[in-house]
């Protein structure tokens, strides 16, 4: 049993594996003032859901891009489960060739991303994360990891927009009836939804070009359900993907911890 924590820069994702199966899963906002209550709250119902599984707790593990909360959380960890967390980064063994000029400072999600999707595939990925960023990891058919690109995200660019403007709304991300908006709202939501949309599909493309391998393209995070269908050369939608590349680094180097 496994405790796994996904810290991304809007969401916090904490999920209770068994072996490489994700039994339950819940999630926070990372922006929370009380950031640690809510933690505590979260780990509660993890606990509520999955008696047992609580009780057989083996280890826990840490993906994070905001470092003051990994802090935080190794704290609450070992406070009330007595143990200690092991942080993801590409410190660890991984699985993969980290072909990327300063491999610490890669974020420990895109590895995790990298990590899970080849595993799963064995074969060349794309990985596309939809996030508060739009993020784009590469992994070859030997598993050594290439690198990426990072663009905003529909997050990001919804809320840019909202405070940078003197007229513009803030709005509901969901799709106009026509890509030709018949109201600022709609303007906004054709803008942003089909902008991201055509520069997701344009970036594969480029990428696709740049490595001249017939790659697995993936997507997730939180706007992939939003985003997925929308884009015919998405071949899988793995939402909780970076849970799965901790479990899987865990696995790898629990010896070592």
């Amino acid at each position: 049993m496994l405790l796994v924590f996904d810290i991304g820069n809007s969401r916090t994702k904490i999920g209770l594996f068994h072996r490489a199966q994700l039994l339950s899963v819940v999630s926070f906002d990372t922006m929370s003032t009380n950031y640690v209550s809510d933690c505590k709250e979260a780990l509660r119902l993890l606990a509520t859901q999955d008696k047992t599984a609580w009780k057989n707790l083996s280890g826990i593990a840490i993906a994070s891009v905001v470092p003051s909360h990994t802090k935080k959380i190794e704290i609450v960890c070992k406070a009330q489960l007595k143990k200690k967390p092991l942080v993801i980064s590409a410190r660890l063994k991984t699985g993969l060739t980290i072909s990327y000029a300063h491999p610490l400072k890669l974020g420990s999600d895109r590895l995790c991303n990298a990590v899970a999707a080849y595993h799963r595939y064995k074969q060349a990925v794309i990985v596309v994360d939809w996030g508060t960023a739009t993020k784009f990891d590469v992994v070859d058919r030997k598993g050594a990891y290439l690198g990426g690109a990072i663009a905003p995200g529909l997050g990001a660019s919804a809320q840019l927009l909202a405070e940078r403007t003197a007229q513009l709304p803030r709005i509901q991300l969901e799709f106009p009836p026509t890509v030709i908006g018949k109201d600022t709202v709609q303007c906004l939501q054709s803008g942003i939804l089909y902008g991201i949309i055509e520069m997701t599909r344009g970036m594969l493309s480029r990428i696709k070009k740049e490595i001249k391998q017939k790659p697995m393209v993936v997507a997730t995070g939180g706007f992939s359900s939003l985003l997925s269908d929308h884009i015919s050369n998405i071949d899988a939608v793995e939402p909780h993907l970076v849970l799965e590349g901790v479990t899987i680094i865990y696995k790898r180097n629990r010896h070592h911890h």
